[in-house]
């Protein structure tokens, strides 16, 4: 599967937040509230795109997370 097939949107809000600067010369965002980024619609599509496979892969992913795979071997798992 190529990543560069996935579809992916821009939430044009997360790049317009803004800030000023307190005493202490931390950035503070007048914003109280961030959007959460919604991956939903990647998540399914990568599942629909391994089929069978996404089994394997969120295994190899999740071992990888945790230590217990090094790259070259969650590439070997988890490539289709």
């Amino acid at each position: 599967m190529n990543p560069a097939d996935l579809n992916l949107s821009r939430n044009e809000s997360l790049l317009n937040l803004e800030t000023t600067p307190t005493a202490n010369g931390i950035l503070k965002s007048k914003s109280a509230t961030v959007p959460r980024i919604d991956t939903e619609p990647i998540y399914t599509q990568l599942r629909a795109n391994l089929g069978e496979h996404f089994a394997e892969y969120k295994s190899a992913l999740g071992a990888f997370f945790l230590g217990a795979h090094i790259q070259a071997l969650t590439s070997q798992k988890a490539d289709y």
